[in-house]
């Protein structure tokens, strides 16, 4: 199962740098709407951030 995964994932990632290479809009627009989810999520300048650091911080609890 996690070949198949690996696959897709990597097929996914070869499509994306095509799409880039031939100046597809495609990637920007999805950027740009992952953008606009965050900034939904976190309305609150630095929140993200803040969140971001949280999860990425190894100290134990």
């Amino acid at each position: 199962m996690a070949d198949g995964l690996e696959e897709a994932a990597r097929r996914h990632i070869e499509r994306l740098a095509r799409a880039r290479q031939e100046g597809s809009d495609d990637l920007k627009d999805a950027l740009a709407g992952a953008i606009e989810r965050v900034t939904m999520m976190f309305p609150q300048t630095g929140h993200f951030l803040m969140e971001f650091l949280q999860n990425a911080c190894p100290w134990p609890r």
